[in-house]
């Protein structure tokens, strides 16, 4: 027998995302806040002790306070090397989007393909924000 109910809302060290929503709890506040810091500013720091919820709230939180139509989150999980990591990230949701739009047809991406030059492609498709979040 299991020392915890496998229908239990409590994750333990796993990060709640957003299919988890309707049992994510007692963060309302700091997803507020967070939320209000991201669309005043272009850079927000979610900064804290292993463990404390910060990935949770980045990953459930957030997106319920923004309807897909008003942001394209990315989440990136640190690798050998971030900036490659995000590129990689970036340009396969180009790649999803592109074949929606173009269905049966392949995106023309360039090797060399700067992060930031795939950042503006996406947007030019999704046209809509595109958040970048690193995460640990």
């Amino acid at each position: 027998m299991s020392a915890f109910p496998t229908n239990s809302p409590f994750k333990l060290l796993q990060p709640y995302d957003k299919e988890d929503a309707g049992i994510f709890l007692g963060r309302e506040t700091e997803t507020r806040q967070m939320t209000e810091l991201l669309l005043r500013g272009k850079f927000l720091l979610v900064y804290g002790a292993s463990g404390t919820g910060k990935t949770s709230i980045i990953q459930c939180g957030l997106p319920g306070m923004f309807s897909p139509r008003d942001w394209l989150p990315i989440i990136v999980r640190r690798n050998a090397n971030f900036i490659d990591s995000m590129r990689e990230q970036v340009l396969g949701q180009y790649s999803r989007r592109y074949a929606l739009r173009y269905p049966g047809r392949e995106p023309d991406i360039p090797e060399n393909l700067s992060l930031r030059d795939a950042v503006k492609r996406l947007f030019k498709i999704a046209y809509v924000p595109v958040y970048l979040i690193l995460d640990q």
